[in-house]
């Protein structure tokens, strides 16, 4: 029986790091966002390149793996080149693969991700794929449920019919499908959650609101949509949680930010762990926050993700 098993995307993630002189940051008052500007039709050199194994699914499994947790990864990638680089990679870790699939006349999802100023902004392709659901899905403790694309509904279905058969405790982090389609398209996965992860944006879409802040209000909405506890993470703010008793917070740790791809996925895949190993929400909001201090100190997604050694050793000095 595996601990875990991660279900979502994998990717091949670009990187190109730009120039501060030839990119600008344009802020709009009225849609309260910003934007990176760059000169149109025209060749705009770029300070580095990069690339990394990328996806929802594959950092948090491999995040988890590092950590000690047994993990199997459930993802689709294209039986193409970028698919095998990832397979290739990949079975260096110690997460069982026996739920890839490289799927003949499918491409991979890639993305270019321009960093600036310790942001970046992701340009992404995600192939028009239908997720199987494996007749012989495995046994497992946990299932951790990332984005999947726009054609979810079916396998959140099939899911659904797998978790009133079996005592599974459901984790879900929804993708941009996931959120574009609403709280009322997911609400019976969410009702199943054991955890639920966002960010600040992301809760306010799912609660139907542009809220500035994290405060217990929101963190109240969210609970009330059903899952037992809910995570938002809010950047430079730190993390929050509640689990219909208490709320908890978790400031960030002052590290040099190098490129934010990641930082999400890593405290995903943190929290889990210590919940997993038996830790509490405290604990699991310290392990979130170093995990994700890590990732963002290097370029890429995986790269920073800790082993349960460092982890603990990097805990204990908090």
């Amino acid at each position: 029986m595996f601990d875990i098993v991660t279900v979502g995307h994998a990717t091949i993630d670009f990187f190109l790091e730009l120039y501060p002189k030839t990119a600008d940051v344009i802020w709009s008052k009225k849609k309260k966002d910003s934007y990176v500007c760059l000169d149109f039709a025209d060749k705009t050199p770029v300070k580095d390149i990069g690339w990394s194994l990328g996806g929802n699914a594959l950092n948090s499994g491999i995040g988890l793996s590092r950590l000690g947790v047994n993990a199997a990864l459930l993802t689709d990638v294209g039986q193409d080149e970028w698919g095998q680089l990832i397979r290739q990679k990949i079975s260096s870790e110690k997460i069982n693969l026996d739920y890839f699939s490289m799927n003949p006349g499918e491409k991979t999802d890639l993305s270019i991700i321009l960093t600036l100023n310790g942001e970046r902004t992701i340009l992404s392709y995600h192939h028009p794929r239908k997720y199987h659901f494996p007749d012989n899905f495995p046994e497992c403790r946990w299932l951790y449920l990332t984005s999947l694309g726009e054609k979810f509904l079916l396998f959140h279905r099939q899911l659904l019919n797998l978790l009133n058969q079996r005592e599974i405790k459901l984790a879900f982090n929804p993708g941009t499908y996931e959120l574009l389609a609403g709280y009322k398209e997911n609400q019976e996965i969410i009702k199943r959650c054991e955890l639920l992860f966002v960010n600040r944006e992301e809760a306010g879409e799912l609660v139907g609101q542009k809220p500035l802040e994290v405060n217990n209000q929101l963190l109240e909405q969210l609970r009330n949509l059903g899952p037992k506890v809910v995570i938002i993470t809010d950047g430079e703010k730190g993390s929050y949680a509640y689990d219909g008793k208490h709320f908890y917070h978790q400031p960030i740790l002052p590290v040099n930010k190098i490129e934010m791809t990641g930082a999400g996925d890593s405290f995903s895949a943190a929290f889990l762990a210590a919940r997993i190993s038996g830790g509490d929400i405290y604990q699991a909001l310290k392990w979130g926050t170093v995990n994700s201090a890590s990732v963002i100190q290097q370029v890429g997604s995986t790269k920073g993700l800790l082993t349960r050694r460092e982890m603990e050793e990097r805990v204990d000095k908090l």
